[in-house]
């Protein structure tokens, strides 16, 4: 799943605005641990369907103004947890794709679905607080 967002800001307010996401929500997320271009995130995503609450362990690798992977390193319900923030200059604005593969090993009617829905608002909520930590910025 892709979902994009241009946001009126320069790649680095961009970069800064989703590094400051990782403490953005004290309760859900934290930093367990940085070293050089890693980063180790714990994060716990609350009322998803069927499974309840679920809390994962990720790894972000960073490659300065452009990009940051992620990959699951563990999770008690998630299987598979992956994507990318990628940041690209658009003249005076910059645009940014985020992009994330999950999937648990519960089988359930529609599980597709539901999570592909779930992750959308994921997304979306995180895209838009890129464009406004970004944006209040300048």
């Amino acid at each position: 799943m892709k979902k994009s967002i241009t946001v009126n800001a320069s790649p680095q307010a961009v970069w800064d605005a989703i590094i400051s996401y990782r403490t953005s929500e004290p309760s859900a997320r934290s930093v367990i641990s940085q070293e050089g271009p890693k980063t180790v995130v714990e994060e716990e995503f609350g009322g998803l369907p069927m499974v309840g609450s679920s809390k994962v362990v990720y790894e972000e690798t960073e490659t300065p103004f452009s990009r940051i992977d992620f990959k699951l390193v563990r999770g008690d319900k998630l299987s598979v947890f992956e994507g990318a923030w990628v940041i690209r200059p658009n003249g005076g604005t910059t645009d940014v794709d985020l992009t994330a593969n999950l999937d648990i090993e519960l089988q359930f009617p529609f599980k597709d679905q539901i999570l592909n829905s779930q992750a959308e608002k994921d997304m979306d909520k995180r895209l838009q607080y890129i464009k406004q930590r970004a944006e209040s910025a300048l």
